[in-house]
């Protein structure tokens, strides 16, 4: 269960991020939002593998 918690709270930065380069800082640092989206899409990517590993091993 914290797999998904974990995968929550990056969707949740990953809105974050983009709200705060589009709203506040109208789109002058969209290159830094974006690596920090790639970089938030690799940690979710990473929660999502643990997550399968383990539910793996605990159905067989």
């Amino acid at each position: 269960m914290k797999f998904v918690k974990g995968m929550y709270i990056v969707l949740i930065l990953f809105m974050f991020v983009n709200f705060l380069s589009v709203f506040v800082l109208n789109n002058d640092y969209s290159g830094i939002a974006s690596w920090m989206n790639v970089l938030l899409f690799l940690l979710g990517s990473v929660f999502y593998i643990n997550a399968r590993h383990v539910f793996k091993r605990e159905s067989q």
